[in-house]
C-alpha cells in the first residue's frame, strides 16, 4: 500500500491497482502458464477470463461496494491483449462512478533506454486518442492533470515531466518493496494480516494528512497480493482480506476511529 501525504486533507482518493492480463482456465494466461506466473490461490469465480464482460462486472461491483474510487490498470501497450481489456473496463466503470487511470508497464523490455523521449511521444498520443478523450468524464486526474503511471525500469533515465507537462506522472515500483524485491509482494514468509491491518490503523490515525491510498492489490495473484476474493491457501475466509479493506476504507471516508 502506497500513500501519498498532504496537509490537513478532508477527502482521501482510495485506488487499487487492477490486473486485467488473464486468460480463460488453468494453463491459460497468467493461471500457471509458465514457471514465472505460478498461482495458488483460487477466484472465487474460478480461473477467469479479464476480457470477459461479466467478470469484470462483477469485479466492479465489489470494487463499488467497497467505496473505492480509481483503479491503476496495468497495461502492456497498443494493441496488447491488455489494451483490449482495458478499454471494456473504461466501458463498465462509467455506469458505476469509478474512475482508473494507465499504468505502463514495461512492454519493450527492462532496458531503461528503451522508454526515451520518442516511446513518450507515441505512447501518450495513443492513450490520449484511446482513453482520455473518450473516456475523459472517469480518466483519473491528479494535480488537475490526466495521471500517467509507469512501472520502472521506466523513467530510470528518462523522466517525462519536463516534456510533457499536460500530464501528471508517476513512476511507481522503485523503493518500495522492504522484502527486497523490485515489485510488491505477500509471500509465506511475509506476516501479510498483521502488516496490512497495520498500515490501515495508521491510515485512520493520520487520515487527515492522507489524500492518495493506493492499494496493492485488487488481483495479483503471482504475489499473492490480492484483496479480491479468492480461495487462499493459507487462510479459510475467501473474503478475509477484501472485507477488511471495506471496513478500513468505511472508517476513513466516515472519520471513524479504529
Amino acid at each position: 500500500m502506497v500513500l501519498k501525504k498532504g496537509i490537513l486533507n478532508l477527502e482521501v482518493v482510495i485506488a487499487v491497482y487492477f490486473y486485467v492480463w488473464y486468460g480463460r482456465g488453468l494453463g491459460s494466461r497468467h493461471w500457471n502458464d509458465s514457471c514465472v506466473n505460478v498461482v495458488v490461490d483460487k477466484p472465487i469465480w474460478g480461473y477467469y477470463s479479464s476480457i470477459d464482460y461479466e467478470i469484470i462486472e462483477k469485479q466492479i461491483k465489489l470494487i463499488k461496494e467497497a467505496n473505492i474510487d480509481v483503479l491503476f490498470i496495468s497495461w502492456w501497450g497498443p494493441g496488447s491483449y491488455e489494451d483490449e481489456v482495458a478499454k471494456r473496463v473504461f466501458e463498465i466503470i462509467r455506469k458505476y462512478g469509478i474512475r482508473a487511470s494507465i499504468m505502463i508497464e514495461p512492454y519493450l523490455g527492462l532496458d531503461p533506454s528503451l522508454y526515451n523521449e520518442s516511446f513518450w511521444i507515441k505512447i501518450l498520443k495513443y492513450i490520449s486518442r484511446n482513453y482520455i478523450q473518450p473516456y475523459n468524464d472517469v480518466y483519473f486526474k491528479l494535480e488537475g492533470k490526466p495521471l500517467i503511471l509507469a512501472f520502472n525500469p521506466i523513467g530510470q533515465l528518462y523522466n517525462p515531466e519536463k516534456d510533457f507537462n499536460a500530464y501528471t506522472f508517476r513512476i511507481v515500483g522503485n523503493g518500495i518493496d522492504e522484502g527486497g524485491y523490485q515489485d510488491w509482494d505477500l509471500w509465506p514468509d511475509y506476516l501479510v494480516n498483521v502488516k496490512y491491518v497495520d498500515q490501515w490503523r495508521y491510515i485512520v490515525k493520520n487520515r487527515c494528512l492522507i489524500r492518495i491510498i493506493a492499494i496493492y492489490s485488487w488481483n495479483e495473484y503471482h504475489e499473492r497480493s490480492a484483496i479480491e476474493p479468492h480461495f487462499d491457501v493459507s487462510i479459510p475466509n475467501p473474503s478475509y482480506f477484501y472485507e477488511i479493506t471495506k471496513n478500513y476504507i468505511s472508517k476513513v471516508k466516515h472519520f471513524e476511529q479504529d
